[in-house]
């Protein structure tokens, strides 16, 4: 066997030692030799400027000597200048680590680390080490200020700035980046102007000083901000508001500083050169140009400007000369090239700036900037489908240049608006707004995208906003003048104020005093007036001032037509001709003379009128021949349409409205080619657009029609007008067609409601309101049908030029109501039917010629005196028109008239209309009392006390009809089922529950698709509250939005509320932020959809903004917060939803400032508003109360105290809670002074005060003994009060003294025996006491028979059943209210159910998730502790 050699080991490691040494000491001496060679030849590379090779041999060094800290320090200071950033950072990071004393490798690391986006790394060292050394060192607090802008800490960013500035009044950067902040996220844009003076001040020797701030003032000459600190004195010469020489001055005045710093300075140059271009001294700016193109020829900015110069000049070839010559000149050419492109598709030049868009691709010019020259060839070329789908991808490609980025959004609302797409119109608009909120264009493109959604008064909000921006002209003014006039023709006759309207066409006065646009928009307000003898005066005297002014010529045409003067409408025509001569104008006036004169001879008139154009320019030819086609349309001579809407194509082929006309003409002119190939062109032009949807349903509608109709055309058109209204919310005619699908399968509630939402949206169709009418007073629906004529005669139409055609933008549509009254004329001419008389009537009252109307109507009630709808119709027409007293005569005369059993309906519907609503109801009574089992009495007064909100009222006349089903019609029982379900099912019992399903579920089964029904059934069961109610709400309302066309805002808005209700259970709840996000993700869909078309919907908004916080989606939330201001007027509200917005976004002294305000306002109000003062205090203190967990502990005691203030004030008043201090008290845990507070006030406070106050107390665990002493004091004064017993029991318990408790809950059954809390407390705490076992089985079953198994009393039975032995029976119940709400105190009563049962393992499992669920011992009762302490102990 082999033995080991120990000795000879030994002697050979020793050797390996020795040998290893001698290696190592060589290659040390080789390392240091090859290392000098590296830095030798490192220096070398830097004496000849080869400063690449330097870095190389450094890094070869530095790989054999890796901790030398000078070598590093070397490296990295290299490579920041000369090399790679990121490499810079990390070199220079291990340098310091091996040398911390070096300062000016710290200094060039925070330079680095600010390069490289590493903010945090550079704050660190600037804070921690090279500030505390050089605290007033200018650079390094430009530094800091870069970390801080970076990282959104602006107001530190803009003090740390002042710092630098301060220290280092030379640097420059410092203002630069300052005006940044100031006139970005700080929005201070005045004090950018005083930082831009302060550098010139501070640099009187500096070019870039003066040249940088006299940019600034040009480049933002008229903003506000700039205008007011120059001057106060405006200049309207050329019709613009805002115009501000002053500024230019200034900018002139330092451009001439820097030239007498230095008069080669380029920039100096052609600063100079701009501010004479902007005073328009054109041959001193082409002198600066013309030197700063000798001093520097290559450089293509001095072209550009030149160009410019040209332009100005009305010189276009000039400009694009100028530009050419720089592109052969220069070695840069991409911007001329640019530039060439843009001028050359002004002009319409498509081939040549074709050219020049193909030769700027072939530079290094961005990608995305030359498609979007592209994108604005399809425009110019009225590609707007093509323009659309080459901007849309450009949006996000071009944020980088915000001039380009609005000027695509502009594009893009541009098409949208010729493709009908108003919404999307809208939308880029807004966008090319927010980018440049001073951007007039942009403005007024948000106004007319409004105006087209039928939003006008938050279009009006836009012009005034618009006239105010620098460059707005008087043109601007005069939209404004017209939008407030049409304001004020759609609202009630008493709402309307025509002092505004006044004030601006003064300011138009004053500005432009020859302005015919004022005198016609006077005459327009006058004749809103009645006073239509003084508008025709107003006319004529500013037609004889101004006799060539063919709009005043036209003005008085319409005049006379609107009054039906004809003969002098022809006299005035007359004469314009003579002094006009011929014009497309006078020939439509004619047209329209000659359709409302005689229909028969008018088309051969409106043929003259059509020859003979040849004189006219295009844009001429293109408005007669559209009014034209019009007229021949409204004298049904549909071959004259035919013609002239072939020949608008041909002028316009990519019009939409053109298309449009030729639908009609198809559709009236039953012409099947024409209709298909209109369709053919609208899609051709706009794709599955608005336009085309609507056609397509139209069509579908035709074949749908008749016995023998296609229903699915019908369905398939219902789908088409759904998506339709998306784009096109405001369009009357959508609404109007379904209303008529609807008509077409006697879905009557439906048909009524969208006959509604078109008149709603301007529909004048006098056939479809003549429907409307007949069908709601077949409904016995007077009240509504009288609101319909009065809404019709309240509005009035203008009839100027200008302001029809604005008219015309708010909703497109072909019919005027005045053509009403000729079909209702031919329709009552030679008829005894009473109807027909009764419609003319109306129709003649919403014309406004009352007395023609009341003959009408005394003629139809002499045809059926014992009708009531002529009565009816009557009454309501009085009541419209102001005359009360004879509507009284007229009920009077009525009661003697009608046969006797129809006088007290008849009257009680005539008092609705005159609002005289205890007369009504005492009507109703009275006919109840004639015919107690009538089921149209039953219903009509059961209606008016649901319309009143008395559901009380109406509770018992729906269960007799429901009682006398065999006398009922199926309509009427349907209707009645379905109204007492919702009254009874929404009390919260089971017993109403469960009868209102089966009202329900009875209709159901009469008619599965009654979507009413289904709608009912949704809203009880998003009632009951939880979870498994509110998805089968969710599922059924998705049903009820799936099958309608048009889904009514109020299911939307239900349906909405549902969503945001189920995404925070998933979100909070139940764990699960994947599908809370999903629920998030509808209800915002809904939510968006509902505010596109209502966005003044008050409780839209404030719902949105409240779930946006609610979701963490603060900034939107503090979007929709701004609209909601300017349209609510729930002042507390508001106040309480801006605090949130504001501390969610951590604006913590802004919480404090506002409510601050709101609390001396209040204090100088000095009206006692008590219930103001106690919101606002609850409101200091819940935001007090948010600051408080925020850490912000100075601000919440500023509000605590405020609110501490306001509740003292009231608590002496009559209206006030006693006890709000002493709560308030409690609340801040100053349980003495609160209790003694409380007490003082006890005999003035009501049970459930006391109680409210007390929980305050008894909820944080504190201060039993004195607390259970006041309560006593409570049951004094008002004696076994429930409310007060309820507290004490929870503070028995608390205390220990559960037989107390267990009294207390005893006492308040005795006094109601099924308060289902009291009966599950008392379960609950007979179960956790293990006594009365029978007893606290009996109760909670009595709860659960009450309220239904709902998931806290299933979680009480479960313990009562844990705590009797009955296990499985326990575990069912607990696994059930788990399952609705996983919280940890049901996971804890689960887990012990689990262990009693057996099931150990389970209950382990179970009880770890009630501990990540936040189960704490200190939560519980001393009972539920001792409970725990025994199941941990068993597991």
């Amino acid at each position: 066997m082999r033995t080991l050699n120990i000795r000879l080991l030994l002697m050979l490691l020793a050797g390996v030692v020795v040998f290893g040494g001698i290696f190592h000491g060589i290659h040390l001496y080789q390392s240091s030799k090859l290392g000098d060679a590296f830095l030798r030849a490192a220096e070398r590379a830097k004496a000849e400027e080869d400063y690449s090779g330097a870095i190389q041999n450094i890094q070869k060094y530095i790989v054999l000597k890796p901790n030398d800290p000078e070598a590093l320090a070397e490296l990295g200071l290299l490579l920041s200048t000369y090399g790679n950033a990121k490499q810079a950072f990390f070199t220079l990071e291990r340098a310091l680590r091996r040398d911390e004393t070096r300062t000016d490798v710290r200094r060039e690391l925070v330079s680095v680390a600010v390069k490289v986006g590493r903010y945090s790394d550079a704050q660190t060292h600037l804070s921690d080490y090279l500030l505390k050394e050089s605290p007033k060192d200018g650079e390094l607090l430009l530094l800091l200020a870069r970390c801080q802008f970076a990282s959104g800490e602006y107001s530190k960013a803009a003090n740390s700035l002042d710092s630098a500035i301060e220290n280092a009044p030379s640097l420059l950067e410092a203002y630069h980046l300052q005006v940044q902040i100031l006139r970005g996220p700080l929005e201070r844009r005045s004090a950018a102007l005083d930082v831009l003076d302060q550098m010139v001040e501070a640099n009187p020797a500096s070019i870039e000083a003066y040249v940088t701030r006299g940019e600034y003032l040009l480049q933002h000459k008229n903003e506000p901000e700039v205008l007011a600190a120059y001057s106060d004195v405006g200049n309207e010469e050329d019709g613009t508001l805002g115009y501000e020489p002053a500024v230019i001055s200034q900018a002139a005045s330092d451009s001439q500083k820097a030239l007498e710093l230095d008069s080669e300075s380029l920039g100096a140059n052609l600063l100079a050169a701009r501010c004479a271009q902007a005073e328009k001294r054109f041959e001193e700016a082409n002198g600066y140009l013309t030197k700063a193109m000798q001093l520097f020829p290559n450089f293509p900015i001095t072209y550009t400007i030149l160009a410019e110069l040209e332009i100005q000049q009305d010189d276009t070839e000039g400009a694009i000369e100028w530009l050419n010559k720089g592109i052969n000149v220069v070695d840069e050419k991409s911007d001329l090239l640019w530039n060439l492109a843009n001028i050359l598709i002004d002009q319409g030049k498509i081939d040549q700036a074709n050219d020049a868009i193909n030769q700027l691709a072939n530079t290094e010019h961005p990608k995305s900037t030359v498609n979007f020259l592209r994108a604005r060839l399809a425009v110019s070329k009225g590609e707007w489908l093509a323009a659309v789908r080459q901007l849309e991808p450009l949006r996000p490609a071009l944020t980088q240049w915000p001039d380009l980025a609005k000027q695509v959004e502009f594009q893009l609302g541009t098409c949208y608006r010729q493709l009908g797409k108003t919404d999307l119109q809208l939308t880029a608009f807004r966008r090319a707004a927010t980018i440049d909120p001073f951007w007039l264009p942009a403005r007024l493109g948000v106004a007319q995208g409004l105006l087209a959604l039928g939003r006008i008064d938050e279009a009006y909000q836009e012009f005034e906003y618009a006239v105010r921006l620098p460059g707005a002209t008087t043109l601007v003014l005069l939209d404004l003048a017209r939008l407030n006039i049409l304001r004020n023709l759609q609202r009630n006759p008493d709402q309307r104020n025509w002092e505004a309207s006044e004030q601006i066409l003064s300011s138009i006065e004053k500005g432009t005093p020859n302005s015919i646009a004022v005198p016609i928009l006077r005459a327009e307000m006058l004749v809103a007036k009645g006073e239509t003898q003084n508008a025709e005066q107003v006319l004529m005297e500013a037609k004889n001032t101004h006799p060539d002014e063919a709009d005043l010529w036209m003005t008085l045409v319409a005049l006379a037509l609107r009054r039906n003067e004809l003969s002098k409408a022809e006299s005035i025509l007359d004469d314009a001709k003579q002094q006009l001569g011929d014009g497309p104008a006078l020939r439509l006036a004619e047209g329209r003379l000659a359709a409302l004169s005689n229909k028969e001879t008018a088309g051969d008139k409106l043929r003259t009128l059509a020859d003979n154009v040849n004189d006219f320019d295009p844009s001429e030819v293109l408005l007669l021949t559209r009014g034209l086609a019009n007229l021949a349309l409204a004298i049904s001579d549909f071959e004259l349409a035919e013609e002239l809407c072939v020949e608008l194509s041909k002028l316009d082929p990519n019009n939409l409205s053109i298309q449009l006309l030729l639908f009609d003409l198809a559709l009236l002119g039953d012409r099947k080619s024409i209709l298909e190939e209109a369709l053919g062109s609208i899609k051709r032009i706009e794709g599955d657009g608005p336009l085309w949807r609507y056609g397509e349903a139209v069509r579908l509608t035709v074949e749908g029609r008749g016995e023998d109709g296609d229903a699915s055309a019908l369905a398939t058109a219902e789908i088409h007008l759904a998506e339709a209204r998306i784009s096109r919310p405001s369009w009357s005619r959508i609404p109007l067609l379904m209303a008529e699908i609807d008509d077409m399968q006697d879905d009557t509630d439906n048909a009524v409601r969208h006959y509604l939402e078109a008149i709603e949206l301007g529909e004048r169709n006098p056939k479809a309101i003549s429907r409307l009418v007949s069908l709601l007073y077949k409904q016995k629906r007077y009240v509504e049908a009288d609101q319909v004529i009065r809404r019709l005669q309240e509005q009035k139409s203008p009839f100027s030029g200008d302001m029809v055609r604005m008219a015309a933008d708010i909703s497109l549509r072909l019919d005027d109501f005045d053509r009403a009254i000729e079909i209702a004329q031919e329709a009552a001419e030679n008829s005894s039917e009473f109807r027909d008389h009764l419609w003319l009537a109306q129709v003649l009252g919403v014309l406004g010629r009352d007395e023609e109307s009341e003959a009408k109507f005394r003629y139809a009630i002499e045809l059926a005196p014992d009708t009531p709808d002529v009565w009816i119709g009557y009454v309501g027409f009085l009541a419209r028109s102001g005359q009360e007293a004879k509507a009284q005569q007229v009920i009077a005369e009525a009661e003697k008239r009608l046969p006797p059993d129809q006088v007290a309906l008849t009257l009680a519907s005539c008092f609705e209309s005159l609002k005289q609503l205890e007369s009504a109801e005492q009507q109703y009574k009275e006919a109840i009392g004639e015919a107690p089992s009538d089921i149209q009495v039953l219903r009509r007064i059961a209606g008016f006390y649901l319309s009143q909100g008395n559901a009380a009222a109406a509770l018992p006349y729906l269960e007799k009809i429901i009682a006398q089903s065999d006398q009922a019609n199926d309509e009427d029982l349907v209707w009645s089922r379905r109204n007492l379900a919702i009254l009874v099912g929404t009390k919260g019992d089971r017993l109403g529950f469960e009868r209102a399903m089966s009202l329900l579920d009875t209709n159901l089964d009469y008619d599965p698709k009654s979507l009413a029904d289904m709608r009912a059934k949704a809203i009880i069961l998003a009632n009951r509250g939880e979870s498994k109610e509110r998805t089968l709400a969710i599922q059924l309302l998705e049903q009820v939005v799936r099958q309608q066309s048009e889904p009514s805002e109020s299911d939307i808005f239900l349906l909405a509320n549902l969503h945001i209700s189920e995404s925070e259970y998933l979100a909070k709840i139940k764990h699960q932020p994947a599908d809370a996000a999903l629920e998030w993700r509808k209800a915002r869909r809904h939510m968006q959809g509902l505010l596109a078309a209502n966005p003044n919907e008050a409780r839209y908004v404030q719902t949105y903004v409240d779930a946006l916080l609610r979701q963490g989606e603060n900034h939107e939330a503090g979007l929709w917060f701004d609209q909601l201001k300017s349209i609510s007027s729930s002042e507390i509200t508001l106040l309480g939803l801006q605090v949130r917005v504001l501390i969610a976004n951590k604006r913590f002294e802004d919480v404090v400032q506002v409510l601050e305000d709101k609390t001396q306002h209040l204090s100088k109000d000095g009206s006692q508003d008590v219930v103001a003062t106690i919101s606002l205090g609850q409101l200091l203190e819940v935001a007090g109360t948010r600051l408080e967990k925020l850490e912000k502990s100075e601000e919440a005691t500023k509000l605590f105290n405020q609110s501490e203030k306001l509740y003292a004030s009231v608590i002496d008043s009559e209206k006030s809670d006693p006890l709000v201090l002493a709560g308030f008290l409690a609340r801040r845990q100053r349980f003495d002074e609160a209790i003694q507070a409380a007490t003082k006030e006890l005999s003035q406070a009501t049970p459930e005060q006391i109680a409210n106050f007390a929980v305050n107390i008894s909820q944080q665990g504190k201060d039993f003994n004195n607390l259970e002493q006041f309560l006593n004091q409570g049951l004094s004064e008002h004696k076994n009060a429930a409310p007060i017993l309820s507290v004490l029991a929870d503070v028995h318990i608390g205390q220990g003294r559960y037989s107390e408790a267990e009294k207390d809950y005893r006492k308040m059954l005795a006094d109601n025996p099924n308060n289902v809390v009291v009966l599950n407390n008392l379960a609950f705490l007979l179960a956790l006491r293990e006594q009365n076992p029978v007893d606290a089985k009996q109760f909670i079953e009595k709860a659960i028979d009450l309220a239904g198994p709902r998931a806290a009393l299933l979680d009480t039975r479960g313990v009562v059943l844990s705590a009797i032995g009955e296990h499985l029976n326990a575990v069912a119940d607990l696994q059930k209210a788990v399952a609705e709400n996983p919280s940890a105190n049901r996971l804890f009563h689960l887990a012990v159910a689990l262990q009693r049962a057996g099931n150990k393992k389970a209950a382990a499992d179970v009880l770890l998730k009630a501990k990540e669920r936040g189960l704490t011992p200190e939560d519980f009762s001393p009972l539920e502790q001792d409970l725990l302490r025994k199941l941990e102990s068993t597991l």
